[in-house]
C-alpha cells in the first residue's frame, strides 16, 4: 500500500495499455529520478576482482540495451526498457539499474502526486478503499481535511486516467462518506428550559408560597399597572415568573383559582398586600430617621 516507485512500475508495465502511450513514455524521467534517488544498483561489474568477466555487462552495453531501446519504439511494446545503464566514473563499464528496484516515495517528494495518482489508478477496485485508508493514516497522519483536499485536486489534475468510471466513483464516494467532517453540534436548549433558567439578578424568595406571587401579578394587571390591563393575564404571569425565577407548577392556574374561590371566613386574600404595605411603611420610617 506504500507509494513504492518500483512496485508501481511493475504494475504499470502490466497495465500500460490502458493509458496513453505518450503519457507512459514521459513517465520514464520520473522512474529514472526515483531510481537515482534510491542509489540501488541492480548489477555492477567489479573490475579487478579475481575471476571477473566483463562479458555480461559488455553484452548489455553493446547489444542488449540498444536492442531493447529499438524494441520499445514498436507501438505494441512498452515504450521504454525496464532498466537503464548508468555510467560509472573512471570506468568503461556502466552499471545496470532496474526500474523495479524498490523505493518508498515520501509525501514531500516532488513526484509523490503523480505516483500516488498512478498507484490509485492501478489498484484493483476491491482494494481502493484499503489503499485510501492506509494513505490517510500513514502519509496524511489522519488529517482528514488535508487528505480530502488532496484527493479532490488529483481527481481534477489527473482526470485523463483517474476518471474511468471506477476509480473516480469509488474515490468520490470515499471523500463524501469518510472525509466529510461533520460540524460539532451545539447543545440546543429548549425554549421552555430557557424560561425556567433565565440569567437574572432578580429572584422570588418565597418559593413556599408561589400563589402570593401570582396574586401580586394579578393585582398589578387589574390595576392597569401592567400593559394597561390588556393581554392574556396567564401569559403575563408566566413571563413574570420567568424573570423572577419562579418555578410555577403545571397546575398553578387551578391552584390559584381554588385559592381565589376560597369562601372560608377565616381566610384573608390580602395578607401578602398587607405585608408589603407594612414593609414599605417601615422603610419610610427608617428613611425619616436617617
Amino acid at each position: 500500500m506504500d507509494i513504492d516507485s518500483g512496485y508501481i512500475f511493475q504494475e504499470l508495465e502490466d497495465q500500460w495499455e490502458k493509458y496513453d502511450r505518450n503519457f507512459v513514455k514521459e513517465l520514464e524521467s520520473i522512474f529514472r529520478r526515483q531510481a537515482v534517488k534510491s542509489k540501488v544498483v541492480t548489477y555492477r561489474y567489479q573490475e579487478g576482482e579475481e575471476g571477473a568477466d566483463d562479458t555480461y555487462i559488455v553484452n548489455y552495453r553493446d547489444k542488449r540495451y540498444p536492442y531493447d531501446l529499438q524494441e520499445a519504439e514498436n507501438e505494441k511494446n512498452f515504450p521504454f526498457p525496464d532498466y537503464y545503464l548508468e555510467p560509472v566514473r573512471n570506468s568503461q563499464y556502466p552499471c545496470i539499474v532496474s526500474y523495479w528496484e524498490s523505493r518508498l516515495v515520501p509525501r514531500d517528494d516532488k513526484d509523490f502526486v503523480i505516483l500516488f495518482s498512478l498507484k490509485l489508478s492501478l489498484t484493483d477496485e476491491m482494494e481502493i478503499i484499503d489503499f485510501l485508508n492506509f494513505q490517510l493514516k500513514n502519509n496524511f497522519k489522519s488529517e482528514k481535511s488535508k487528505y480530502k483536499e488532496f484527493l479532490e485536486l488529483i481527481l481534477i489534475k489527473h482526470k485523463e486516467f483517474l476518471a474511468n468510471g471506477k476509480t473516480d466513483v469509488i474515490t468520490n464516494k470515499y471523500i463524501s462518506e469518510k472525509l466529510n467532517i461533520k460540524p460539532v453540534k451545539k447543545k440546543v436548549i429548549a425554549a421552555s428550559e430557557e424560561k425556567r433558567k433565565p440569567e437574572t439578578l432578580i429572584k422570588w424568595t418565597n418559593n413556599k408560597n408561589n400563589n402570593d406571587f401570582v396574586k401580586i401579578i394579578y393585582a398589578l394587571y387589574e390595576s392597569k399597572l401592567i400593559n394597561n390591563g390588556e393581554g392574556e393575564v396567564t401569559k403575563i404571569v408566566e413571563q413574570a415568573a420567568n424573570i423572577f425565577g419562579v418555578e410555577l407548577s403545571k397546575s398553578w392556574q387551578a391552584n390559584f383559582s381554588k385559592n381565589k374561590n376560597n369562601q372560608n371566613n377565616d381566610y384573608d386574600h390580602t395578607i401578602i398586600f398587607e405585608k408589603m404595605k407594612t414593609a414599605y411603611l417601615d422603610y419610610l420610617n427608617k428613611h425619616k430617621k436617617n
